[in-house]
C-alpha cells in the first residue's frame, strides 16, 4: 500500500512539473488562487497600466462609401448622469440609424465622450460597416484618440477605441465644432433627461 501512494505521488510530481515546462509564467501566476497577495501579479497590473496606448492611425481621409458618424455626450454634474448620443448616416447625409443611451454615475464628461465613441463604434461593427469617419466635438479625446496618448481617467475607453478602431477596414476620427453636432448632441440630451425623470 506504501508503495503504491509513493507511486502516485510521484506521478502527480511528474505531472505538475511537465505542466510547468509548457504553460507561461505569466499563465501559472494569473492561474494561482493566491494571485491578488502575490507581489508580482501587483507588478504585471502596474505594467499593464503604463503600457502605450496604440494610435487610431487614420487610414481614410475621402472614402465617399464611408459611413458618417457623429457622437457627443450630456452630462448632469449633481446626478453625475451622462447621456450620450450617436447618428450614422451616409456620405450624401442621408441618415442610416440613430442611437441613444444613458448611464449613471458616470464621474466626468470627458468618460461620456469616450463612451459614446466607443458606443458607436460598435454599433458600426454590429451593422457590419468597414469604413467610418467618426467625428466629435470633443478636441482633447480626439487627439488622444489619434496620437495614442494616455489619459488616466479613460484609460481603458481608449484601448477599447484603439481595439474597435483596428477592426475597420477604413476609418478617420476628427473634432469638429459643436454647431454642426446638433443632432448627436440633441441625443444626447434626450436620453439624459429620459434618465432624469426617472431618477426623479
Amino acid at each position: 500500500m506504501e508503495r503504491l501512494l509513493a507511486d502516485m505521488l510521484q506521478q502527480k510530481s511528474v505531472a505538475r512539473d511537465d505542466l510547468q515546462g509548457v504553460l507561461p509564467e505569466n499563465f501559472r501566476r494569473i492561474g494561482n488562487p493566491k494571485s491578488r497577495l502575490n507581489p508580482g501579479a501587483r507588478e504585471w497590473q502596474e505594467a499593464q497600466e503604463k503600457t502605450p496606448i496604440r494610435s487610431v492611425a487614420n487610414r481614410s481621409s475621402s472614402n465617399p462609401r464611408s459611413v458618417r458618424c457623429h457622437t457627443d455626450g450630456a452630462w448632469s454634474k449633481e446626478q453625475k448622469i451622462r447621456g450620450m448620443g450617436w447618428s450614422l448616416h451616409d456620405g450624401n447625409h442621408i441618415p442610416i440609424t440613430q442611437r441613444s443611451t444613458a448611464r449613471k454615475h458616470i464621474a466626468s464628461p470627458l468618460i461620456a465622450e469616450g463612451l459614446a465613441i466607443r458606443y458607436a463604434l460598435e454599433h458600426a461593427l454590429d451593422l457590419s460597416f468597414s469604413s467610418l469617419h467618426v467625428a466629435s466635438d470633443w478636441q482633447k479625446i480626439i487627439r488622444a484618440i489619434n496620437s495614442g496618448s494616455q489619459l488616466s481617467d479613460i484609460y481603458g475607453i481608449l484601448q477599447d477605441i484603439a481595439h474597435l478602431s483596428s477592426l475597420f477596414v477604413d476609418l478617420i476620427v476628427v473634432s469638429i465644432p459643436r454647431e454642426v453636432n446638433l443632432l448627436a448632441d440633441s441625443l444626447a440630451k434626450q436620453s439624459l433627461h429620459a434618465l432624469e425623470q426617472l431618477g426623479s
